[in-house]
């Protein structure tokens, strides 16, 4: 008999590495059922998150059988992130492991930083893996990302931190998705760019971008921008932008909303349809520098003839539409950055 009935292993696996897979093994050698949890499972893929969670759990599969075991005997489980409603994003976890009464679970992972919190915040028992290093050098999946994204050799630089198996999906990556990964080789290009403008800025602990979105619903209907440049070039956003030094955060979210959006209500309504608004900050909410955002919801009227208010794409934008908000919740893998977890805060979807 194993010490638990069930160990659950949480991460992004965006790569996996040989870190993870130990990891992996000793959860399978301290528990009966072992749970991977494919963590921002919804996130339009970016640098930090690059790969859908099918992609993922493809790279994990023929992993895991490299390092000798069986990846039958594994439920990988995707989730959402929630970052505002940390109470729903537990929930979720546990609905994903089926949890119950009589369960003797485990949570196997390292305390690496700050950001491990969620190690110990579901009341189980810690299974603490000790730090996995490659030549002495902590094995990390930012690095490989990084690497591989730049158009590095990734088998010349990381081949003792991932499996074979690893290094020749990432190549057939490239093969098959050559649109995606010239997209976000590009959009790394973009990072490392904007990165480099606040090199010499002395309080970088400090930086940070500020902006402004707007929330605009109607009639169940949200109001959805395409972007049209980088970062997140094609997915979903609300309408939003910097913040000049000379307006406050609300005036922002307005006055962007003007420039991205021809809608066809005059600004005296729009501010007048304001029910709420909100500061959304979590650290990572964008990438590669924390952009804290005023979220702005607006509750606009139908036209006298029950029609959405007419609408038209502006300034850097490709595309503007009214989106009916079942299909918002089902595009939510499709929106930029967390717009999906303000949207659903405001929206309760």
């Amino acid at each position: 008999m194993k010490k638990y009935n069930k160990a659950v292993v949480n991460g992004r696996f965006e790569i996996p590495h040989v870190a993870h897979l130990e990891m992996i093994r000793i959860a399978k050698s301290v528990a009966e059922k072992v749970y991977i949890v494919i963590g921002s499972a919804s996130a339009f893929p970016n640098i930090m998150n690059p790969f859908r969670p099918a992609e993922r759990i493809a790279m994990l599969k023929a992993a895991i059988k490299d390092y000798g075991m069986d990846y039958h005997e594994f439920e990988f489980v995707p989730v959402d992130d929630n970052n505002y409603r940390n109470a729903r994003w537990e929930a979720d976890i546990r609905d994903a492991v089926n949890e119950i009464g009589s369960d003797k679970i485990t949570m196997v992972g390292y305390h690496k930083d700050k950001n491990s919190w969620w190690l110990d915040t579901f009341g189980w028992e810690l299974t603490n893996v000790p730090e996995q290093k490659v030549n002495g050098w902590t094995i990390s999946s930012n690095d490989i990302r990084h690497a591989y994204f730049s158009g590095a050799d990734v088998r010349a630089l990381h081949h003792d931190s991932l499996t074979p198996s690893t290094m020749d999906w990432l190549d057939n990556f490239k093969i098959k998705n050559p649109i995606e990964y010239a997209r976000l080789h590009t959009e790394h290009a973009y990072n490392q760019k904007e990165l480099n403008k606040f090199k010499a800025y002395p309080y970088a602990a400090s930086l940070n971008c500020c902006t402004g979105d707007a929330v605009v619903v109607c009639n169940g209907h949200l109001l959805v921008t395409v972007r049209g440049n980088m970062p997140g070039l094609g997915a979903y956003a609300l309408p939003g932008g910097h913040k000049d030094s000379n307006e406050t955060f609300k005036e922002c979210a307005i006055r962007e909303l003007n420039e991205e959006v021809g809608l066809k209500v005059c600004e005296r309504v729009i501010r007048g349809s304001i029910k709420e608004t909100k500061i959304f900050d979590y650290p990572t909410r964008s990438y590669p520098i924390c952009k804290p955002t005023l979220g702005v919801f607006i509750e606009l009227m139908p036209d006298n003839n029950g029609k959405l208010p007419k609408i038209k794409p502006k300034d850097e934008v490709r595309d503007v539409l009214w989106m009916p908000l079942h299909m918002v919740r089902r595009n939510r893998h499709n929106f930029f950055d967390d717009h999906y977890d303000i949207i659903s805060y405001f929206c309760g979807l």
